[in-house]
């Protein structure tokens, strides 16, 4: 019997690459990051698409100093959308938390969200006074 499984690239690395991009651009740079898909299927009989980033303890933004020892993981699919969690000691995650985002946010949403999940600005050019003033004429 053949694999269901989606042969490479996969449906949703674009997606996850222009996650990547947005996280970069908003100086939340990844350490790694990969794309998958499981044998088992989901409920509309399809592959379960995934993705993990990660941020490990090489990476500036982790570390004592940031209350994230051992690093963290964004992770994605499409049953549970985007979740973020803190590495343990032992490499595992502890209980992930939802971002409040719909499954399939626009990249600089994911960005946005998880900035604000690390107490982080999420776009350095709002630091800027002149920038500031114009975005917040914007009503939201």
């Amino acid at each position: 019997m053949a694999s269901a499984l989606p042969v490479s690239p996969l449906p949703h690395d674009g997606y996850i690459d222009a996650v990547v991009q947005a996280l970069a651009y908003a100086e939340l740079e990844a350490t790694g990051y990969r794309t998958s898909a499981t044998e088992q299927l989901g409920e509309d009989g399809r592959p379960v698409l995934s993705a993990l980033i990660e941020w490990d303890s090489s990476n500036p933004l982790v570390g004592d100093r940031f209350g994230r020892p051992h690093g963290f993981v964004l992770t994605w699919t499409l049953a549970t959308g985007w979740q973020f969690a803190q590495r343990r000691e032992d490499g595992g995650t502890h209980c992930p938390d939802s971002l409040p985002l719909i499954i399939a946010a626009a990249p600089v949403a994911v960005a946005a969200a998880l900035a604000r999940n690390l107490g982080r600005p999420w776009w350095t050019g709002f630091q800027d006074p002149a920038v500031r003033a114009a975005v917040e004429q914007w009503p939201l």
